[in-house]
């Protein structure tokens, strides 16, 4: 019997803007990648380190475009715990704000491509920080 379980959760926060897969305007793959890993980061932010035996991952899943990449979790689902924490998991975030960080990646509000990307040591917002607005590079 196989006991390992996936959990499917997103490229990014559900209400937040993400790379077009299979877009013609810009290396789409590489964008999915930094935000994937970012949004590793906002959930361990918001939900905590994943108990011993469970695993955030950045996985490739085939599509007509080719892969994409999207951010799961791998969970025994006879272990209490870590069944309770792929469950907290699974719904993911609405926005970057509720893990208290910048999107990674910033996007034209016209057009939706990328006009700014911060490196991993930005993502994070200090209390006295506004809330960074679409459309305007930090």
């Amino acid at each position: 019997m196989n006991t390992r379980g996936l959990v499917y959760i997103g490229t990014t926060p559900s209400e937040e803007p993400c790379a077009a897969t299979g877009s013609k305007k810009y290396d789409w793959a590489h964008v999915q990648k930094i935000e994937c890993r970012a949004y590793i980061a906002a959930l361990k932010r918001v939900f905590g380190e994943p108990p011993e035996g469970v695993r955030l991952f950045v996985a490739s899943m085939a599509h007509d475009f080719g892969s994409y990449y999207e951010v799961q979790c791998g969970y025994d689902s006879t272990i209490q715990e870590q069944l309770d924490y792929a469950l907290k998991v699974e719904d993911g975030l609405s926005f970057w704000e509720d893990a208290k960080m910048w999107a990674p990646v910033l996007y034209h509000p016209d057009d939706d491509t990328p006009i700014d990307m911060l490196p991993p040591e930005r993502w994070e917002q200090k209390e006295d920080q506004e809330f960074r607005p679409r459309g305007v590079p930090l």
